[in-house]
């Protein structure tokens, strides 16, 4: 084949950097922060998503401490209400249909 084209220091520099590193020069090279274990992300807390406020407003202007609100615990079932009056008894089954005649 033909001789690579000459490359610019540069770049030179950089692809030795990454073959150093075991990148291929087909791949680009992973980014640094999914590699690397993060701390959880600070979100909003319940009541300020419920009115649409950005985690700036909520954390940062407003001074919330609330937990993150998909970490707030599911709020209790509504009881039940009491039936007030007996119901009715269940019906009972339908008669068998006739059998068709051969």
């Amino acid at each position: 084949g033909r001789p690579a084209p000459a490359r610019p220091a540069a770049a030179a520099s950089v692809a030795a950097a990454a073959a150093a590193a075991g990148a291929s020069h087909r791949h680009r090279p992973l980014n640094q922060h999914t590699a690397q274990e993060s701390a959880p992300l600070e979100l909003a807390c319940a009541v300020c998503k419920a009115a649409h406020r950005t985690i700036y407003a909520c954390r940062a202007t407003l001074g919330h401490t609330a937990p993150n609100w998909t970490e707030e615990k599911a709020k209790p079932a509504k009881p039940k209400p009491k039936p007030t009056a007996a119901a009715p008894p269940p019906r009972a089954p339908p008669p068998p249909l006739p059998r068709r005649r051969s």
